[in-house]
């Protein structure tokens, strides 16, 4: 009876996870439900059949985790609007998608199904994502699409910004590229196409957001790849930034539009602007260095330094830049723990990737990619407050910590028999 109940619940967990990892790509309430649903599940599941996550590896990025979620909630008690800043802090539960997807990757099987899906979602709204642009269609919003300069449409998918879609799948391809080229010895070919396809679809559709910093991170991260794989990828990765630079100067309008903006972001007195931005953004953290302005305080405190007959949508939410942007909420010891986040992961994936067994090895690399990428688009926008984001990010890094729990676990039985 026990063991009949134990599989129903995993079976419940997994098939929530799996509808979070896929409705990720296209809908924020959908992937909180359904990762709210598989939680639920996987609370009842682990009292019923004892699962312990913090392995050795694992342990300190779990800590220093803890660490920053226990600094923002104290720092949202000592601002101005304690009820507010801590209410805010529930958003940090985002984190407990990686527990479980460490629980599913232990089952080498449901670990394939996890990515593969992914894959599959990635490329049908990476697709979709490309159709948007050339004719405009946007079935799910009635928001119109904005015009891009002399041809086609900015693209956002289903989500509320481009910005967000640019980052989004800029991360998704960097980690998918490397799956699908990496992965010889853990997929077959089919699934390697099917990795590289999706890849190319959503660094396509991420490029015609416009996003300059979604472009310049995955090229970031396709040279990443390459450094760490060697000259056998090269041919692979120059093929993938020529695909890059011959959409960017091919489309009509979008080398003009990035060489516009890029003036315009180079200019440190149009409020739009990042070195403006980041120049207001910095002097709350002057003024607030220890505990910051306090979550959901952020644009009451900015539109204080600007004149007050400005458009509302140059009063920002938030700093266009993560390490500023977590400083100026949560003060520079905030700042300071999010620092030690990526220090850690980024840590574990580049040991691990380069340690055996081979199955693993490349998820962590694929992990590692995608991190990069998402790390590179944080420098020009506060990608780690974007929701839609930051639930993939979770993915990924789950992907990761998985195959190192995996990894150790694999370990520790090799030198005990």
């Amino acid at each position: 009876m026990r063991e009949t109940v134990t599989r129903y619940l995993f079976h419940f967990v997994f098939g929530f996870y799996l509808l979070y990892v896929i409705s990720s790509t296209f809908s924020i309430a959908a992937t909180q439900i359904t990762l709210g649903l598989s939680l639920i599940g996987f609370l009842t599941l682990i009292a019923v059949k004892p699962f312990n996550p913090f392995s050795n590896k694992l342990l300190r990025f779990y800590l220093i985790v803890a660490m920053y979620i226990g600094w923002m909630i104290l720092s949202s008690l000592m601002g101005p609007t304690p009820v507010t800043s801590v209410i805010a802090v529930k958003e940090e539960w985002l984190f407990l998608a990686i527990p479980i997807g460490v629980y599913l990757c232990a089952n080498n099987q449901y670990r394939r199904y996890l990515v593969t899906a992914f894959a599959v979602s990635v490329a049908v709204v990476g697709a979709y994502g490309v159709l948007q642009h050339f004719i405009g269609i946007d079935w799910f919003r009635v928001k119109p699409l904005i015009p891009a300069k002399d041809f086609g449409y900015l693209v956002c998918g289903n989500f509320p910004h481009p910005l967000t879609f640019g980052n989004y799948f800029v991360t998704a391809s960097g980690f998918l590229l490397t799956l699908g080229l990496a992965s010889k010895h853990e997929f077959a070919q089919r699934y390697r196409i099917l990795f590289i396809i999706s890849a190319l679809l959503a660094g396509s559709a991420a490029i015609f957001s416009y996003s300059r910093g979604s472009i310049l991170a995955l090229v970031f991260g396709v040279l990443l790849l390459i450094l760490i794989r060697g000259r056998r990828y090269w041919l692979y990765g120059i093929s993938v930034i020529i695909v890059a630079i011959g959409i960017l100067f091919l489309t009509p309008g979008l080398s003009d539009r990035v060489e516009s903006n890029l003036q315009r972001e180079l200019s440190t007195n149009d409020k739009m602007g990042r070195p403006f931005i980041w120049k207001n953004s910095f002097s709350l953290v002057k003024e607030n260095p220890l505990f910051g302005v306090g979550l959901e305080n952020f644009r009451v405190e900015y539109a204080k330094r600007l004149p007050t007959d400005v458009q509302a949508r140059k009063k920002h939410v938030h700093a266009h830049n993560d390490l500023i942007n977590i400083a100026a909420n949560g003060g520079i010891p905030a700042m300071l723990f999010y620092i030690g986040i990526w220090l850690v992961i980024l840590y574990l994936f580049w040991i691990g990737q380069r340690s055996p067994p081979k199955t693993n090895q490349v998820y962590l690399m694929a992990a590692l990619i995608g991190s990069v990428v998402f790390l590179v688009s944080s420098v020009t926008e506060a990608t780690f407050a974007d929701e839609e984001v930051r639930e993939m990010l979770m993915f990924i890094w789950a992907i990761g910590l998985g195959s190192l729990y995996k990894q150790h676990e694999t370990t520790s039985t090799d030198k005990t028999s």
